[in-house]
């Protein structure tokens, strides 16, 4: 009986830690933040707020995505193409950062040296990689950031 009370909790308790961005530094391609949704690390946390701002605090606030009040229901993802963007809830993008280096699996990670890095694509993957658990090796690239011109999309 006490082992099937712990393979309850022990289940209960995988499925609220891989819930989506619980309490995690890391965000992967496809993935999405919603209001209040919030990667974290230690002090430093990077959420997206009701009002469509996205804003790194450490503990005060020290970076933003500067669209704040531009839109409703507004959600940030990391796309596969290497762009991590803002968009409002009609789709619209607000704000991005990152290039388009080709589709490929990549990774927002939060460090502990309260800097913000888009890595990707992956050289090389085995394909034995389990969400959750260890990860892969990633090479960085040059990241840029703005707000889109009328028109212009990721």
């Amino acid at each position: 009986m006490e082992s099937n009370h712990f393979l309850t909790y022990s289940l209960l308790l995988i499925v609220l830690l891989s819930s989506s961005c619980a309490a995690r530094n890391v965000l992967f391609s496809g993935e999405r933040l919603f209001a209040g949704d919030s990667l974290v690390l230690g002090n430093y946390v990077l959420t997206m707020q009701g009002d469509c701002n996205l804003v790194f605090y450490a503990p005060a606030a020290i970076w933003s995505s500067g669209t704040f009040n531009r839109g409703y229901n507004c959600y940030a993802t990391l796309l596969n193409n290497g762009y991590f963007v803002v968009y409002d809830g009609a789709g619209t993008p607000l704000w991005w950062a990152g290039r388009n280096t080709g589709t490929g699996y990549y990774i927002l990670i939060l460090l502990e040296n309260r800097n913000i890095v888009l890595y990707g694509p992956a050289r090389w993957v085995s394909g034995t990689y389990v969400r959750g658990v260890g990860g892969h090796s990633f090479i960085g690239n040059t990241t840029t950031t703005g707000i889109p011109e009328k028109g212009k999309k990721p």
